[in-house]
């Protein structure tokens, strides 16, 4: 498969930035967040991801510029962290007595995107 930067075929991060331009608000997302827990947003506007071993994890809500990058940043480096846990970058290990508190923040960012993404967008087959 070629890599076309026009949907980020070829490119996982570039193809979780499209998803979420493509299929999500950001004002639905800031607003479902807010129904989760209200300190959310501030969360994840000013806290990276400890066990990511990354400093792009920043959103940054009012830049619509960036803040399609800095979500698909986020989620990408929560899940290189989880799948990826065995690497020998220290400081990118996911280590579940340490880090369980951080992975629970994390969650309904996904969650909520998730479901954004499947009730407005999904059939039922």
């Amino acid at each position: 498969m070629r890599n076309d930067d026009a949907n980020g075929r070829g490119n996982e991060l570039e193809s979780l930035k499209y998803v979420l331009k493509e299929y999500v608000s950001i004002n639905r997302l800031l607003s479902a967040l807010d129904e989760w827990n209200s300190s959310l947003k501030d969360y994840y506007k000013n806290n990276n991801v400890v066990f990511s071993g990354s400093k792009k994890d920043l959103i940054a809500w009012s830049d619509v510029n960036v803040v399609y990058t800095n979500l698909s940043n986020r989620i990408y480096n929560t899940r290189n962290a989880l799948a990826h846990s065995k690497s020998s970058e220290i400081d990118k290990q996911y280590k579940p007595k340490k880090h369980k508190v951080a992975l629970s923040k994390e969650l309904p960012l996904i969650q909520v995107i998730a479901e954004l993404i499947l009730f407005q967008n999904g059939n039922v087959l």
